[in-house]
């Protein structure tokens, strides 16, 4: 009976210890996961605030405004996708112009978090997406592909539309060496 009481007394012990460092483990990885999210916050803050973003963005060519109400996203699109253009907002990659006829390229970064294309993974076939010109010419999109792909595919470029308008939108996936890539035609 005493070996019994033992086995389960030690069995209680071994559960305890796993659950504490499982807890510990749980904490730390909380801990940097929301430490790290501050930290992104903190770089892109300034550009939340009009007139520090505004500043930003006049240093480049606007093309339009890319704008998709379900994941409460919107944007200027500019001209450039360099680097440093992609720290204040969403580019125009490659394709067509907003308001003409092809296929719309826009490349924007994924934080992981609420700002630029950290949301469209959250977008499915149906959702809308709204793009305007500078001549306030509004066209709304349907989303009808959503998918992720590998960094090195480039399918998603084509201009073969059939005539009509299209956007697709370019972010890096939650996997590495993947992009997400979702894909609208106008309505």
């Amino acid at each position: 009976m005493k070996k019994n009481k033992k086995k389960y007394v030690a069995l209680k012990t071994a559960i305890l210890v796993v659950v504490i460092i499982a807890s510990i483990g749980l904490g730390i990885y909380t801990f940097n996961y929301l430490y790290m999210q501050n930290k992104i916050d903190k770089k892109y803050e300034k550009y939340l605030i009009s007139k520090e973003r505004e500043n930003a963005i006049n240093k480049y060519k606007t093309l339009g405004i890319l704008k998709i109400k379900k994941i409460g996203l919107e944007y200027n699109i500019l001209n450039e996708s360099k680097e440093d253009a992609l720290e204040i907002s969403v580019a125009k990659l490659y394709g067509s112009n907003p308001s003409e006829v092809g296929n719309m390229c826009i490349i924007g970064k994924n934080l992981k978090n609420r700002l630029f294309f950290s949301k469209i993974g959250e977008l499915v076939i149906g959702d809308k997406i709204e793009v305007m010109d500078q001549n306030n010419n509004k066209v709304e999109y349907a989303i009808y592909d959503v998918y992720d792909t590998q960094a090195t595919d480039s399918e998603f470029l084509s201009q073969i539309t059939g005539g009509k308008r299209e956007v697709t939108l370019i972010t890096d996936s939650y996997t590495k060496g993947k992009r997400t890539i979702v894909k609208a035609r106008e309505i």
